[in-house]
């Protein structure tokens, strides 16, 4: 039986969890694997209140809204000029060593080892490269928002919010329609077991 979007239901991991907000984490824009969803669980932080800061729901990831620095404009601006020439190098890197890896290399028992090192390798290019690229897009959009607002209206937020989100593209489809197959397969007692 194939299922459309419309099933999908949005159920929180648990009930306590449901008095909290959370939006969708627009960084991981498809859903994951359980597995690279395990390991983002390895990197799990909490609120003040112990809650988790992040979850998952039908393999997406949603996070709990924070002030942070989402409506202040960063001190540079200019940070992101010249980005290609700080950030593809050290990418080219980081993506060698993740192509060179041999999976015939892992002993037995030693794949949550390798794949939290990898991980690690991964983290420290891309999570720099995020902080880099995200302490400005985000405050400029939320400088944008308020904008709108202040000129449109608060009934007009969501439209601000939508215009910063896009319109479904191709990449946005790929995402459903791997979220799909990966439903298939998951109904699929022998591919589970592989």
């Amino acid at each position: 039986m194939q299922r459309s979007a419309e099933d999908l239901r949005f159920e929180l991991p648990s009930q306590e969890l449901e008095q909290y907000a959370w939006l969708h984490n627009e960084h991981i824009h498809g859903s994951l694997t359980p597995l690279a969803q395990d390991m983002s669980d390895q990197r799990m932080r909490f609120a003040a209140d112990g809650s988790p800061m992040s979850v998952f729901v039908n393999g997406y990831s949603y996070g709990q809204p924070f002030g942070g620095f989402a409506n202040r404009m960063p001190e540079d601006p200019e940070r992101v000029v010249g980005w290609e020439d700080v950030w593809l190098p050290r990418i080219a890197e980081a993506a060698a060593h993740l192509e060179q890896f041999d999976p015939a290399s892992v002993p037995a028992g030693g794949w949550r080892e390798e794949i939290a090192a990898q991980v690690q390798v991964f983290h420290r290019t891309f999570m720099e490269l995020h902080t880099d690229t995200i302490a400005v897009v985000l405050p400029a959009a939320g400088v944008f928002t308020e904008g709108y607002v202040a000129l449109l209206g608060e009934e007009r937020r969501g439209d601000a919010i939508s215009t910063l989100q896009g319109h479904p593209n191709e990449s946005s489809w790929r995402a459903a329609a791997l979220w799909r197959l990966s439903r298939i397969a998951r109904g699929d007692a022998e591919v589970r077991a592989a």
